[in-house]
C-alpha cells in the first residue's frame, strides 16, 4: 500500500518547512513582547491583526503564538486576592512533550482551525479565495471545541484572500467574539482590508528583516540560494 501524498498548503512555501515547524522567529522581538505584555495582564484582545509585507515571519509568529496559548495557562484562571496572578513569561515558550503541540504538529488539535484557500484536486490548483462559507465554518468550530472550556485559536493566512462576503461575516463574528476564542489574522496590504474589520482587531505591524535576519531564517529553514537569487 503506497502512502497517501498529502495536498499542498497555500501558506506554504514550495520547498520550505511549513510556518508551524520554524523553530524560531528572527527580527521581531518587539511584537513578541506586544503580545506578552497582554497575556500578562490577562488582557488579550480578542482579534489581532499580524500585518507587514510578505517573507518576514508574520505566519510563523502566529503559529508560534498559536501553540503558546494553547499549552499555556490562562493568568485569568489563576485570581488572587486583587485579581489575576501576573506571571511574567518573557518568550512564546512551549513544553515541548505537551500532548496540545503533538496534536498541533500532527495538525489534529480540536481547538485550532486554520482557515487558507483550499487545494482543489481537480484543477490542481489553489481556490482563489478564503470564502464565506469557510468563515462561516467558524460557527460549528467554536460550538464544538468550547466543551472543555478551554481557549480556541484561528489562524486566517491570508486575511487578504477572504471575499468581501466572508469578510462581512467575520465581522459579525467579531462583534460577538466567542468566549476564550482568539482570532489570529495575517495581512501583507492591511490598507486593503475592511476599516471596520481592521478598527475589531488589535494590530501588531511587524518589522522589516536585516539582511543578517534573512539569512538566519533562510538558514533555518534549509533554503540555500546561489549569488543570483540571493535577496541579500
Amino acid at each position: 500500500m503506497t502512502d497517501i501524498e498529502p495536498l499542498p498548503l497555500s501558506d506554504q512555501i514550495s520547498g520550505a518547512p511549513h510556518p508551524s515547524e520554524a523553530l524560531e522567529i528572527f527580527g521581531q522581538d518587539s511584537a513578541q513582547q506586544q503580545f506578552l505584555e497582554a497575556f500578562d495582564r490577562g488582557r488579550l484582545h480578542h482579534a489581532w491583526l499580524l500585518s507587514g509585507p510578505r517573507g518576514i515571519g508574520k505566519a510563523t509568529l502566529v503559529w508560534k503564538i498559536a501553540k503558546f496559548l494553547l499549552t499555556t495557562p490562562d493568568p485569568l484562571a489563576q485570581e488572587g486576592l486583587f485579581g489575576a496572578i501576573c506571571q511574567n513569561v518573557s518568550k512564546l515558550e512551549t513544553p515541548p512533550d505537551h500532548p496540545a503541540l503533538r496534536r498541533i504538529m500532527a495538525g489534529s488539535e480540536p481547538a485550532l482551525c486554520v482557515l487558507r484557500r483550499s487545494y482543489d484536486e481537480k484543477r490542481k490548483r489553489f481556490k482563489q479565495n478564503i470564502t464565506v462559507d469557510d468563515v462561516r465554518s467558524l460557527k460549528s468550530f467554536f460550538g464544538f471545541s468550547a466543551a472543555d472550556g478551554g481557549a480556541r485559536v484561528v489562524i486566517i493566512d491570508a486575511a487578504d484572500d477572504m471575499t468581501g462576503s466572508a469578510a462581512n461575516a467575520l465581522l459579525k463574528m467579531l462583534e460577538e467574539p466567542p468566549k476564550n476564542a482568539f482570532l489570529f489574522l495575517i495581512s501583507h496590504q492591511p490598507a486593503a482590508l475592511l476599516p471596520t474589520l481592521r478598527s475589531r482587531c488589535r494590530e501588531l505591524r511587524l518589522s522589516a528583516l536585516s539582511q543578517d535576519m534573512v539569512q538566519q531564517a533562510l538558514t533555518q529553514a534549509k533554503i540555500y540560494l546561489s549569488e543570483e537569487q540571493s535577496p541579500l
